[in-house]
């Protein structure tokens, strides 16, 4: 059985673009060479999209691969560059939801930073088992600092917002596990 899928790379800088083909292809167990095009909304980048077929979970395979390429390749300041801004970027497309949207933002730059950094340092490990500590760290982080910032949200709620978390990614794992190449 085959399913399909389509892959949009919506904006990658110029020296992104072959290690998204590598990253691509391996899941997809062949070259891949997509034709990139400028992305008028970003200048300076590109974009592109490649219609695949293939075996049922290449979707959650490919967007997991990609994922970890950012892991696995940035460097510890390049990773959070990337963190800090998308947790500006945030606050920036929304200032009038004030606290929020600043809990939002600094939830998401500590959450993501945990993440990457315990998935990096588990190297040693198998993919799963980075993941879900990664993930467990994450959502530590996330599920304090969010609703204490936004809320000052009691012990209760951010317990439960801890436990959903760490059981829908340690589920999500697992599926994607069945499908992931080591």
């Amino acid at each position: 059985m085959t399913t399909r899928g389509v892959v949009f790379i919506h904006a990658a800088p110029p020296a992104l673009c072959p290690h998204v083909e590598w990253a691509i292809g391996g899941v997809l167990g062949r070259p891949v060479t997509l034709e990139w095009t400028p992305q008028p909304a970003a200048p300076g980048t590109f974009r592109a999209e490649l219609s695949w077929q293939a075996e049922p979970g290449t979707a959650s395979q490919t967007a997991s691969a990609l994922r970890d390429w950012l892991h696995v390749k940035l460097k510890p300041l390049q990773m959070l560059g990337l963190i800090v801004a998308t947790g500006a970027l945030t606050y920036l497309l929304n200032p009038a939801a004030g606290k929020v949207v600043v809990a939002s933002a600094v939830a998401f730059t500590l959450a993501a930073s945990a993440d990457w950094g315990i998935f990096s340092v588990l190297r040693r490990f198998s993919w799963q088992t980075r993941s879900n500590a990664s993930n467990v760290g994450g959502a530590l982080v996330d599920s304090i600092v969010f609703p204490t910032l936004a809320w000052g949200s009691p012990l209760d709620v951010i317990l439960m917002m801890f436990a959903a978390k760490v059981i829908g990614g340690a589920m999500w794992a697992v599926l994607i596990a069945r499908y992931h190449k080591e």
